[in-house]
């Protein structure tokens, strides 16, 4: 019987940690949405105001999280739509977002510098926006997940009983 109750409180444990890893999965998918915005809002900067070499940009970006997989993928001279798709298919998001920023890729460096301005500030808004619905989820729901995941292991524990 003791063996069958540590059981039941271990899988309700495994259960609430699921829920508690998700949370944490979203709140890091947030995070790096905001910290992509902010990355969006230099190279545009940088590339319509300075005009900067891509390259160069970059390089000067390297350590902001998407530019980074730029910089070292761009040492492989690969095309800038392809880069760009790319880079964003290693990131945790969501494929709408993910969409988004690889899309990019079609207009970087090959329009005029206000155009690619203009790209870049709507896509930075649609992905500000996905990370302010992400952010309202998890602080509708950050409780329910863990208690949701306890509660679906706690119930199986009792079937196996």
């Amino acid at each position: 019987m003791t063996v069958k109750l540590a059981g039941a409180a271990l899988l309700t444990a495994a259960g609430w940690l699921l829920g508690w890893n998700h949370v944490r999965g979203l709140k890091r998918r947030a995070r790096l949405l905001r910290a992509i915005c902010d990355a969006l809002g230099l190279f545009r900067d940088e590339l319509s105001v300075l005009r900067a070499p891509l390259p160069v940009i970059y390089a000067k970006l390297r350590e902001r999280p998407f530019f980074r997989l730029l910089a070292l993928s761009n040492a492989e001279g690969m095309q800038t739509e392809a880069l760009w798709r790319r880079a964003a298919g290693t990131l945790e998001l969501a494929p709408e977002e993910r969409e988004t920023l690889s899309a990019l890729g079609a207009y970087i460096g090959r329009y005029d510098a206000a155009r690619q301005a203009e790209e870049i500030e709507d896509a930075r808004r649609r992905l500000s926006r996905c990370a302010a619905a992400l952010e309202q989820e998890i602080a509708a729901r950050a409780k329910n997940f863990p208690g949701l995941g306890a509660a679906l292991a706690a119930m199986a524990a009792a079937m196996l009983f």
